[in-house]
This record gives structure tokens, sequence and C-alpha cells, in this order.
């Protein structure tokens, strides 16, 4: 909500104008936007959010991939671009059963909604960037509204939910920093990318996710850590082979 109160009001004092035709795309941004948000989110109630970050991230670079088939077969790119997403997302479950060797019921729901969560970021990679010629702050200013609906009704109507117990200027300053800023880079980033460039890059936040989560419970495996390493050593050698052409 923060994301689309600051950004409405951003792209009004520029006196930017919603284009006519623009409100199904954003319609479907935001229907894409929800099934991230709330998928990783609510997989973080099930499984470790270093584990639901590396899921997602492993599944994402596939997930763009599967939904672009057709234009890769078209052009010739289908064995780069589908058995490179590929061997992202064998590292990612080989360091899921070192983490988690036993797969309970939670275990299977969160890794289903990690997934879910994947599809919906490839989606809005794909549109973002069919969206190239539009700012950022329109983007951002209409393509969270069903997601913080969504997330109050959960909020207010599922959880337990006391305001009292928040710390409020230090949320604010953490929502500022950790969303609001980041994703103006990221939605501008998005629509200058390609769709698997993006999802890519983003396979390699797993490592900074996994290593500070473990620095905070102290459950640090240096397989995973092996196995992040590589994955994000291919990321980065598959987002310079993309420069070069």
């Amino acid at each position: 909500m923060t994301c689309s109160i600051l950004y409405f009001f951003i792209y009004k004092r520029k006196g930017l104008v919603l284009a006519r035709g623009m409100g199904n795309k954003l319609f479907a941004l935001n229907i894409y936007t929800a099934i991230a948000f709330l998928g990783f989110y609510l997989s973080i109630s099930f499984i470790p959010a270093s584990i639901s970050a590396l899921l997602e991230a492993a599944a994402g670079p596939l997930c763009v991939a599967l939904l672009s088939f057709r234009t890769n077969l078209e052009n010739n790119k289908i064995s780069i671009n589908l058995l490179f997403p590929l061997l992202i997302l064998l590292l990612g479950i080989i360091a899921l059963f070192i983490q988690s060797p036993e797969l309970s019921y939670k275990t299977l729901i969160g890794c289903v909604l990690s997934i879910l969560a994947a599809l919906g970021a490839a989606l809005i990679s794909i549109k973002s960037y069919d969206l190239s010629d539009i700012s950022p702050h329109i983007i951002l200013a209409h393509r969270f509204h069903l997601t913080w609906i969504a997330s109050a009704f959960l909020i207010f109507g599922y959880y337990d939910f006391d305001l009292n117990k928040i710390d409020l200027p230090f949320t604010i300053a953490l929502v500022f920093l950790g969303v609001v800023l980041p994703m103006y880079f990221l939605q501008k980033g998005m629509q200058k990318v390609k769709p698997m460039v993006t999802m890519v890059a983003l396979s390699i936040i797993p490592m900074i996710t996994y290593i500070s989560e473990s620095l905070i419970d102290g459950s640090l495996y240096m397989e995973i850590i092996v196995i992040l390493l590589i994955s994000t050593i291919l990321s980065l050698f598959y987002i310079l082979k993309q420069r070069e052409k």
C-alpha cells in the first residue's frame, strides 16, 4: 500500500497520465504481483525464508523458459534457455534436500507456494518488459492494489494482528528502505532487461538471504553455500554471455 500511495503522488506530481487501454494490462500485473508476493510470504509460514527464496529464484528462470517456449523454439534458443534454468532448479532442489531431508506436508505446501511465487514473478518480468515505454512510477502506483487488499484481508481476518505491538517508525523506515525504494529500481530494470536475464539475476539473491538467515540462527550448511556459489557463478556467466549478444 505504501508503494501505491507514494508512487501515485510522484507520477501525479510529474504530470504523467495513465494512457487509455492500460487498465487491462495493469489488472494483469495486479494478479501476477499478488501471486508472487502472497505466494512467497505465505510460504515462509511453512518453510524457512532462505529455502523459499531459493526455490522461487531457482524455479523463476524455468517458468520464464516455459512461458516463452514458442518464442525460444522459433529463434532456435530452446537448448540454452531451457537447459540452463533446469540446471539452476536442480541445484535448488539439491540444496532443499540438504537442509530439509525429511519432507513433511508443511514443507511440501511451502515448496508449492514458493514455486507459485516464482510463476508470478516470471509473469511480472514478462509483462513489465512488454510495458517498457510506460513510466515505472505509473506501474508501481497501480501494481499492488490487489496485493495490499488481499494482505489486509489475511492480516485482519485470519491472523491475530495487534497494531500496538508494532514499532511503527521502525516499520515505516524498513518498508521504505527494504521495499519502496528497491522496488523502483527493480521495476525499471524489468522494463529494460529481458525477462530471462531478470529472473537469472534474481536467482543470485538466495545466497545473501541464506547467509543472513544462517548468521542469525546459526544453522550454516557448507554444502548449501557451495551449491549457491555454483548457482551464482553460473547466473553471472549467463548474464555476461547475454550482454555480449
